[in-house]
């Protein structure tokens, strides 16, 4: 697989199949060919979005991230996070809250970040809505 079309496939699976508006993501292709980055910002309500940044290297003619931070921002706040970082110990793991507490997380995909990320939408809704609006 060439390394640009992953990241249009990326961009197109984003924006068209999840209609999530990624107006605000960054998609570059490193000058090897080799390795491209991904990073923005997927703003699900005006109060919740998912900050997102990727690594992606060809391995054996493969697209793999090889690095990641996902963080669900509340509210202008981080609330989580999922990073995998091979120079951290260990070098995937998660954040917790706006001090960035270190937490154990498994290994996790956009995807799931996402799913996690529309949780927090609806706990917001659930926590912060005033039933008399």
């Amino acid at each position: 697989m060439d390394i640009s079309n992953y990241l249009s496939e990326r961009e197109h699976k984003l924006s068209k199949t999840l209609g999530l508006p990624i107006d605000e993501m960054n998609f570059e292709l490193a000058l090897d060919g080799q390795s491209a980055r991904m990073w923005g910002n997927i703003t699900l309500t005006d109060e919740v979005s998912l900050s997102v940044r990727e690594r992606i290297e060809l391995v054996d003619g493969r697209a793999h991230i090889v690095k990641y931070s996902y963080y669900i921002i509340v509210d202008g706040a981080e609330a989580r996070g999922f990073d995998k970082e091979p120079t951290h110990n260990p070098p995937v793991h998660g954040h917790i809250g706006p001090n960035h507490a270190w937490t154990q997380a498994p290994e996790i995909t956009l995807e799931a970040a996402l799913d996690r990320c529309w949780d927090e939408v609806e706990l917001y809704a659930t926590t912060y809505h005033d039933p008399h609006d």
